[in-house]
């Protein structure tokens, strides 16, 4: 990671046109190659996200996949309706617990 430490990375949930939700990374410098988020669902199952970039429409902080405001990349990675982003995973195997 390029920019600010995973402690102090913002992020918001947003969905694209077809329901599907994402986490949504970007401080406008941070590079999240090769890093994964942990989810939870309500039930206590966990699964692994790679974060990719994607096309997104807004402005930092107020993020949408619908084609709204400025169009630039971010990093996003899966966390479905009913999911919690619980941990960020670094390439060398550092975990960050979100919300700690």
């Amino acid at each position: 990671m390029d920019s600010a430490s995973p402690e102090e990375l913002r992020f918001e949930y947003c969905s694209d046109v077809d329901g599907v939700r994402f986490i949504v990374v970007d401080d406008g410098a941070t590079n999240l190659s090769g890093w994964r988020v942990e989810v939870k669902d309500c039930n206590g199952n966990v699964r692994l996200n790679r974060f990719e970039r994607h096309t997104v429409w807004g402005v930092l902080g107020s993020w949408n996949f619908l084609g709204y405001g400025e169009k630039c990349t971010a990093w996003a990675a899966v966390a479905d309706h009913g999911e919690q982003a619980v941990v960020l995973l670094a390439p060398d195997g550092r975990r960050v617990v979100l919300g700690a």
